[in-house]
């Protein structure tokens, strides 16, 4: 296929998912329904199916108004792609109070290590402790 063809084919495709994902689907009513459904979603979002993400189908489909039963694709895709990115963020999160608490206890070495190093001396080298006054 030359790629002119090759163009139009992926042009086509994007068409067909973004028209997919738009179109409102009924909300799955029974646990088979909701396999097909998020299945189906997975497909054409190119989301990779796990556990994880079908909990958050799962709780968006909760969090939805309840006089509607009919919502699109994108609707969910958005929140799992949301969902990736909040937990990107706490990792970053995590990683940074890590790195800062690790900071702080090398500070705390070096002002102890040096509070030691400055520490008043006998003529033996122990250190002399000076009652405060």
């Amino acid at each position: 296929m030359s790629k002119e063809g090759s163009e139009v084919l992926d042009d086509y495709r994007n068409e067909f998912r973004h028209a997919t994902l738009q179109q409102p689907i009924p909300l799955p009513q029974t646990r088979l329904q909701f396999e097909a459904w998020a299945e189906r979603l997975f497909h054409v979002s190119g989301i990779q199916d796990t556990p994880d993400h079908r909990m958050v189908l799962a709780q968006t489909i909760q969090r939805l108004p309840p006089d509607e039963i009919t919502f699109p694709f994108s609707h969910f895709e958005t929140a799992l792609r949301k969902s990736d990115a909040n937990m990107v963020a706490y990792l970053v999160i995590l990683e940074c109070k890590q790195a800062e608490k690790k900071f702080e206890q090398e500070q705390e070495a070096k002002l102890k290590a040096l509070s030691e190093q400055n520490a008043p001396k006998d003529e033996e080298g122990h250190e002399t402790h000076v009652a405060p006054v």
